[in-house]
Order: C-alpha cells, then structure tokens, then sequence
C-alpha cells in the first residue's frame, strides 16, 4: 500500500511537471506573455530660464495623432502648475475628454517646481524669506515658457492656465496682471488667506475693467479657513465682473483642499469648453442652420476648426425617435449624417434604424445590407453590430412575408 500511494504521488508529481512544461511551451516560456512595457503619458524636456536664473523642468503632453498630424494642424495648450503632483492627472481627464469628444485634442504643459515658496507667492511674507516671486515666475511664463512651447509645437492661439492652492492664486494673479495671455482662466481652492488683501487688489482690478472676455473657473473644496474669503472673491466677480466675462464656481463640500484638485480640473475643463458641443436636444430643437452656425462660432471661440460631429448628430436622430416621438426628424438628422459624412457604415445603419422605426423595412433592408458592406470592408471589429440589425429586419421581412 505505501508503495502504491508513493507511486501515485509520484505520478501526480509527473503530471503536474508536465502540466507546467506544457504551460511554459504555450506561454513561450513566459518572458512575452509578462513583458512589460511602460505606459507613456508623455514626456519631460528643460529649459535654461534667464529670468530665474536657473534650468526648470516642463512635462510635455500631446495627443493622439500629433505626431500624425499635418503642419496645419494645430492644438490648444493647458498650461498647469505644481507640475509633478498636477501633471498627470490633468493629463489623463484632458485624454479622456478629448478622445470622447467632450473638448479638442490639447497639448499639456506642466512646469515643475524649484522653489514654490518663492514662485507661487504673489506678496511676500516675513515668515517665507524667499516669499513674493510670484511676479517674476509670471514673467518667466510668458516670456520665456509660451515662446518656447510656441516654437517647439504646433499650437494655436488659445492657450488656459490652471493652478491649485498657490497656484490658484497665481493664475488669479495672472488674470489681474497679464489677462492677454491666457483664454482660460482654472484657479482650483485658491490660497486666499495668504494676503488678505488679494480679494480687495481683486476687486480693485475687476473694477477698472470695461471688458474681460475670459472663461474663467473657481473652485473650493471642504476648507473652512478658506471659506469666508473665497465667497467674497464670488461677491466680487458678482458685482464687478464685466459682462463678457464668462465665470462660474462651485464649492464642493465632499472633497478636501487636496482631492478637490481632481474634481475641479474635470469641471473646470469642462466649464470653460461648455460651448464645444451641442446636447442632442438642442440639435434636435434647432435648425440646421443654426446648428452649423453654433460650431462655426465655436471654431473662432476656441480657436479650433469644429463642425457637427458624426457621433452627435446620430445621437440626436435617436434622441429624437426615442425621446421626442419624432421618427420624421430622427430620419432627417440621419440622412443628414449619410449626406455629410457617406463613408461611414454608422450613418447608414442609422438610417436603416430610421427606416425601420418608420415601418419602411424594405429601405431599411438596403440600408442595413449596405452598411454591413461597407463595415466588413473597412475591418470595423464591431462587425457583429451591423449583422444583428441585418438579421433583425430580415426576420421581420420573412414574418411579415409568411403571413400574407
């Protein structure tokens, strides 16, 4: 008995050798299967700063396509300070935001600190020695940052700076002291009780001002010492901002001065791009007209080349079909998406949907079998979408046709 259960073990342990043989053979020995490679955010380059004094760091980020792109392409730039801790995370919303249509394709600048007691501090204080460089920093940014970013890429002529705590300050301070230079305006939890006569110097300045055609975000998370001076700051653009100046705040009470950095740059980008794109009800509300009159208008805001996207302009047909009750509209926004954009198999399924909801499933058929032509031809990996809606209209057919 003992000889039979070591034999059997030993047999297991065969089994179980082979077993991991079999593994390393289909793995290729393993080494391809758990190779890593890095996933690249982007990518860090250094400038020698005659203002400072000193060689300062900036993190570069450029979007999908950039390298692709022709010489005319050309990309709006998110300047963010605190450059190592804000990089990343601004980094990845503006992605996210972009490859989903929610803003255009940017590149993002961040510079890194030397010394952020000295730079990020408009006034100084007796007890930071180093204290109030906030002006000069400014003056390295756009003297010596824009110019270089400017004749390294592409980029256009709108340009957003965004800064949390100190540096929230120093973007408000760069509205007061420099607002040419930027378009957009993020000042995340901004550190208010550093002086507390910035809110006054604040007001000063809004008061003098005949015009201020900026977008500009404000923002606090749950920061009691930080309260009281931040809704002045909001009284102050309440009562002072000038007409064309486009701003908007929140406080969000369930993030700390740290966290709310994250929610404020997604609402903040998002605030400021408000006018990118139209809601599937106001394209289903508006004329045609007046739609492309919109994103006409947002090409010369953002200084960015926009017409009605394919996405948008499918979802408002099925807005209107679903939500609206509207198949009459919803067929008109869809034969609008295959006149305009006529190589893609998307706007002609959702003409076929179009059809389909209309009862007219003999053009739905054709457009269906269309679009699945033209899906398998380009390798769309979402082939089986088009066939499930081939199928479905063809069954309808036959059980429409077996019971005449």
């Amino acid at each position: 008995m003992e000889c039979f259960v070591r034999e059997r073990s030993l047999n297991l342990w065969r089994r179980a050798g082979r077993l991991y043989l079999l593994v390393l053979i289909l793995l290729g020995g393993s080494s391809r299967l758990f190779a890593r490679s890095p996933v690249v955010m982007g990518h860090s380059t250094k400038i020698d700063s005659k203002i400072l004094s000193e060689e300062r760091e900036l993190l570069i980020y450029l979007p999908n396509g950039y390298g692709a792109g022709s010489a005319s392409d050309k990309y709006p730039v998110l300047y963010v300070l605190d450059g190592r801790s804000c990089f990343k995370h601004t980094a990845g919303i503006v992605h996210g935001l972009s490859e989903s249509g929610g803003i255009p394709r940017m590149i993002v600048v961040g510079i890194a600190n030397t010394n952020r007691w000295r730079d990020l501090t408009p006034t100084a204080t007796l007890e930071h020695e180093e204290s109030g460089g906030g002006e000069i920093f400014l003056r390295f940014l756009r003297d010596e940052v824009l110019p270089h970013i400017t004749a390294t890429y592409r980029v256009s002529n709108y340009r957003i700076f965004a800064g949390h705590s100190l540096g929230g300050l120093m973007v408000l301070q760069a509205l007061m002291t420099m607002s040419e230079t930027f378009q957009g305006y993020i000042a995340q939890s901004p550190s208010l009780e550093w002086d507390e006569s910035f809110v006054s110097r604040f007001e000063g300045f809004l008061s003098g001002q005949e015009s201020l055609p900026k977008q500009i975000h404000l923002s606090l998370g749950d920061e009691r010492a930080t309260r009281e001076p931040f809704r002045r700051l909001v009284g102050v653009f309440d009562f002072k901002a000038p007409s064309d100046a486009d701003w908007d705040w929140f406080i969000d009470d369930e993030e700390n001065h740290m966290t709310v950095r994250l929610t404020s740059t997604l609402r903040g980008i998002q605030s400021i791009y408000r006018d990118w794109n139209l809601t599937s009800e106001q394209i289903v509300n508006m004329s045609i007209e007046s739609v492309d009159a919109h994103y006409e208008s947002a090409s010369k805001q953002y200084d960015s080349p926009r017409t009605l996207p394919l996405g948008p302009l499918v979802e408002a047909g099925y807005f209107a079909i679903y939500h609206k009750r509207s198949v009459s509209r919803g067929l008109e926004l869809f034969a609008l998406a295959v006149e305009r954009f006529p190589a893609s198999p998307y706007s002609h399924d959702s003409l076929g949907e179009g059809f389909e909801h209309a009862g007219r499933l003999e053009e739905a058929l054709a457009k269906y079998k269309q679009a699945t032509r033209m899906a398998k031809a380009l390798r769309e990996p979402d082939l089986g979408y088009y066939y499930g809606h081939l199928d479905r209209v063809t069954k309808k057919l036959d059980r429409s046709e077996s019971e005449e």
